[in-house]
């Protein structure tokens, strides 16, 4: 299966940066990847584009993702663990209410309406080659990591560093085991690259992306 990378063009452009490698992965394209397609991506996904300044404009929206994908010809769909979301909104409440409100409103609005799945990621999420792109706090605000599954390793490109690197305890850091505490916990850290001390703690809040003709994963 392809595995591309591409550096993010704007401060907060990683969710399109990912969306646009997870499309050119799944059609096999590498010349999709670029910033071009970034920026194009950016302006109907970001909650607030700024055409003259772009590197003002806000995080993309998880639902504006879907929704984007899904308009692309995509099977999309959105995966959150109440689990995790609860913990972290009883323990950083002042930090995350905001963006909880901005992104639960924008899940029923009439231009996205997007229905998400109350549980966490399984392993049978990346079956078929799909591609999940996952939300994490970062120091600073909110960033869009892209994981998938290659000859049994878990792979995550992250877009602010253009790494691509196995995570050999994806499973535990994701979620997987909600029988293990430790699993679902969402201060286990994740270091993709660059600076030093820029962790990456994952939401519970995932984008799944495959193929038109690819098998939903409803449960």
């Amino acid at each position: 299966m392809p595995r591309f990378t591409l550096l993010q063009q704007y401060a907060r452009s990683c969710g399109a940066a990912t969306s646009a490698v997870a499309m050119a992965e799944l059609t096999n394209n590498a010349g999709l990847a670029t910033n071009v397609q970034e920026n194009l991506i950016y302006q109907q996904v970001s909650r607030n584009y700024h055409a003259m300044v772009p590197n003002n404009s806000d995080v993309s929206a998880p639902a504006k993702i879907v929704r984007y994908l899904k308009n692309q010809g995509f099977r999309a769909s959105l995966v959150e663990s109440p689990t995790r979301t609860v913990t972290i909104l009883a323990v950083q409440f002042q930090n995350m209410i905001r963006e909880w409100l901005s992104y639960s409103g924008e899940l029923w609005s009439w231009a996205n309406w997007i229905w998400r799945w109350p549980r966490g990621l399984r392993e049978r999420d990346f079956d078929n080659d799909a591609r999940v792109l996952m939300v994490c706090a970062v120091p600073g605000g909110l960033h869009y990591l892209l994981a998938r599954r290659d000859a049994g390793n878990y792979w995550v490109m992250d877009p602010a560093f253009q790494t691509d690197q196995i995570v050999p305890n994806f499973g535990n850091w994701a979620g997987f085991y909600w029988f293990n505490a430790q699993s679902w916990n969402p201060g286990a850290p994740l270091h993709t690259g660059g600076i030093p001390g820029r962790d990456n703690y994952y939401l519970g809040i995932s984008v799944w992306v495959n193929t038109a003709n690819a098998p939903y994963v409803f449960y």
